[in-house]
């Protein structure tokens, strides 16, 4: 039983480790402003990113994963307190450490079956913490030294005479704590006044006029029936449009069911985008990229290694970026000789060109520019932003 107390106290450090990393990469991602993908992203299928995107990975406005920390935390106390033999009443503490695992536990199958039916997507890091939560479940069960359910219902009797106070102190540093926790966070990452910000945004959106986009997308993505539309002029060696990208993924593995997303190239380059001055075909190249790969069904992998190669790309010779292009093309099974062809046909360059003058049409200024249903969309490249704009539909 001891030996099991140890395996239980490693397994509560090990899940406070899970819970921190996925607390870590959450706000970004949920506040629209990570500037990549997350480690734990595998596919469409097992996606953090899209979890953490989704109204189901907070209660109360504290991210589930905080809430997960701080409980093990609460609970790691107990347990360490058991061991090292500073409770007065080892069994009785020992069945409340034993209450809040199976909470825990419960907990994790709720969740997973969300993850799994409402959500369609699984998160890697909490595959981990739901496993884990049942390991700490048996560990704790196993150092229990009487009956757990005769002894729980006479200290439930108690709960009126003080047995209120020890569950009163795991429950109150946690719930503080979440609160607490969360709005420093969330005020070191925002402006103060970010709740308005995002208001404004949707009332200028719904006051906006609505424009056709009429020419058929670079790439498309989502539920082709459904009603919110979601459209994006982006230029591949712009950082914001780089962020919009960590955003609307995710966002739409979330939504998959409600949204759809149409993508269009707008190249700050004169090259290829009648409506700016001047250019040295760089970013042009890059978006008929995704044109000619989109045409052997592989587009989305192309304009997602693009931006995560972004940095070094715009440094990179027109020669050096062809280089780059081939390799990758060579990468996803692409036809070389047909894709690096394609770039440099007419047709490809018409089709860019079409693409700016549509997104030049609907006045857009600068890039990332999404719009929702036609209207212009401020500040569309954060998770906030999507959420109250959608939501208002």
């Amino acid at each position: 039983m001891k030996s099991a107390l140890k395996w239980a106290i490693l397994l509560c450090l090990v899940s406070i480790g899970v819970h921190m990393y996925s607390t870590y990469n959450y706000y970004p991602v949920k506040l629209g402003i990570a500037q990549g993908e997350s480690s734990c992203n595998i596919n469409d299928t097992f996606s953090c990113d899209a979890v953490t995107t989704s109204s189901y990975s907070a209660f109360l406005g504290v991210p589930m994963s905080l809430w997960g920390a701080l409980t093990h935390g609460a609970l790691l106390l107990i347990l360490l307190s058991v061991q090292l033999g500073f409770t007065e009443n080892r069994e009785r503490w020992m069945r409340l450490a034993f209450a809040t695992t199976g909470f825990i536990a419960l907990t994790s199958l709720v969740m997973a079956a969300i993850a799994f039916i409402a959500i369609g997507t699984l998160c890697p890091n909490c595959i981990g913490s739901y496993v884990l939560s049942f390991l700490l479940f048996f560990a704790v069960w196993k150092s229990l030294e009487e009956p757990f359910f005769s002894q729980f219902k006479s200290d439930l009797s108690q709960f009126g005479q003080g047995y209120w106070k020890d569950v009163l102190l795991i429950i109150g540093p946690v719930l503080i704590s979440g609160f607490l926790v969360n709005q420093g966070v969330v005020g070191q990452m925002v402006p103060k006044n970010f709740d308005k910000i995002v208001e404004n945004s949707v009332q200028s959106w719904k006051a906006n006029p609505a424009y056709t986009f009429d020419k058929e997308p670079a790439l498309t993505k989502g539920n082709s029936e459904a009603k919110i539309v979601i459209t994006e002029f982006a230029d591949f060696l712009c950082p914001h449009c780089k962020t919009a990208a960590s955003t609307l993924k995710p966002f739409l593995l979330a939504n998959k069911n409600r949204v759809k997303l149409n993508f269009y190239s707008f190249p700050l380059d004169g090259t290829c985008n009648d409506s700016i001055g001047s250019g040295s075909g760089k970013r042009c190249r890059l978006s008929a990229a995704v044109l000619c790969a989109n045409e052997q069904g592989n587009g989305w992998p192309i304009h997602d290694d693009i931006f995560a190669a972004q940095r070094d790309l715009m440094s990179m010779s027109i020669t050096a970026v062809d280089d780059f292009l081939k390799g990758h093309a060579e990468n996803k099974g692409i036809d070389v000789d047909a894709f690096m062809g394609c770039l440099d046909k007419p047709e490809t360059i018409e089709t860019l060109k079409s693409h700016a003058a549509l997104g030049a049409n609907a006045n857009v200024k600068g890039t990332p520019s999404i719009y929702i249903n036609g209207k212009y969309l401020p500040g569309g490249q954060l998770t906030p932003v999507l959420d109250k704009a959608i939501n208002s539909l």
